[in-house]
């Protein structure tokens, strides 16, 4: 019985560790207006990268374009 405890401790830690996926949203300044795309259900690097793709692909169109993650 103590062993089992030890594991189940030890699964709930590396679990507590894990990166969890959230709801975030990349809001863009583009030509004046404000732009917001929801990022639901991403990892935090994953939504940076998706936040950052788009502003790339904004400042195609103007350079003056600039993403922010939120």
């Amino acid at each position: 019985m103590k062993k089992l405890m030890t594991i189940m401790a030890a699964v709930l830690l590396v679990t507590s560790f894990a990166s969890c996926k959230k709801d975030y949203t990349c809001e863009c300044s583009v030509d004046g207006s404000n732009i917001v795309i929801p990022l639901n259900g991403y990892k935090k690097k994953d939504a940076t990268s998706s936040c950052d793709a788009a502003e790339t692909t904004y400042k195609n169109g103007d350079p003056n374009a600039s993403c922010t993650l939120k």
